[in-house]
């Protein structure tokens, strides 16, 4: 019998350092925080003081409040310098039913989790058992449908069924591939953007912060870097699908305005020749 969470979670005030981060249970995000809505919540903090209540979970084994909501409000917290106590819910109950919680909307500027987050929580509720959770329960929390959450419930006793000693996939879309040996055919766009999507989650959480680090320190040593490992091939496709219409009416860091067309910079590609040459005539 699960432990239900107490209907009137205890509301108190928690100073930072008293709080714990547990991202591999209670974040169903791929990237650990979305610096721009973090940015957003600095800014409303200055303004208001203070933001809306963390959601905490208290661990009934260590006595431990952990984050179950307000990832980037701690983030706003701590990169505001924050040294008051915040308002927070604590919630005692088990770490399943924590886990919904996580799920459930809180606070007034939610950052909403992508399609593929969705379905990669609602897949995660589903690996620890229908006894844990219901598929209604599932569908509701995650946003996923009903029809797709009994698609995982299948998956994953078509997965234990062929291997029951080895781990379940973290992610849907990994699931599904490894059901349908879906290497053997072609991906639907839905199954290729999820694929880039958890791909550039796990290659963000290995170089991210250092390469946004760079970026903000040296910005050139950082673009080095980036242009020697994408090579010509990888610096076209950055430029064609990531770059082109973001540079519309944009200045550069070095304060020069371009608008966007391929005159524009075949004009500064002109000039930055000039220049070179005037550099060297004696």
């Amino acid at each position: 019998m699960q432990q239900q969470c107490t209907k009137r979670p205890a509301t108190m005030r928690v100073s930072l350092e008293g709080m714990r981060t547990n991202t591999d249970t209670f974040q169903f995000r791929h990237f650990p925080y979305d610096q721009h809505h973090v940015d957003a919540l600095v800014k409303a903090l200055k303004t208001a003081g203070e933001l809306d209540p963390m959601t905490l979970w208290r661990d009934p084994h260590t006595n431990e409040l952990v984050i179950v909501d307000g990832h980037h409000r701690f983030e706003a917290y701590r990169q505001a310098g924050h040294r008051r106590q915040v308002r927070a819910r604590v919630h005692e109950c088990s770490v399943e039913q924590a886990q919904l919680l996580a799920l459930k909307e809180n606070g007034k500027t939610r950052l909403p989790l992508t399609h593929a987050e969705r379905s990669d929580a609602a897949w995660a509720l589903v690996c620890l058992g229908p006894e844990v959770h219901s598929r209604s329960a599932v569908s509701k929390a995650t946003g996923v449908a009903d029809g797709t959450v009994a698609t995982m419930r299948r998956t994953r006793i078509a997965l234990l069924e062929r291997d029951p000693e080895d781990d379940l996939p973290r992610r849907w879309w990994e699931a599904r591939a490894a059901l349908k040996d879906i290497g053997r055919r072609e991906y639907t766009d839905e199954e290729r953007d999820e694929m880039i999507e958890a791909k550039a989650a796990q290659l963000d959480e290995q170089i991210g912060a250092k390469l946004g680090f760079m970026v903000s320190n040296q910005i050139e040593a950082a673009c080095g870097v980036v242009a020697g490992r994408l090579g010509r091939q990888g610096l076209a496709y950055l430029f064609e699908y990531h770059i082109r219409d973001e540079l519309r009416d944009v200045v550069d860091p070095y304060g020069r305005l371009y608008d966007g067309t391929d005159e524009a910079w075949e004009a500064d590609d002109e000039k930055g020749e000039k220049d070179d040459r005037n550099e060297y005539d004696f």
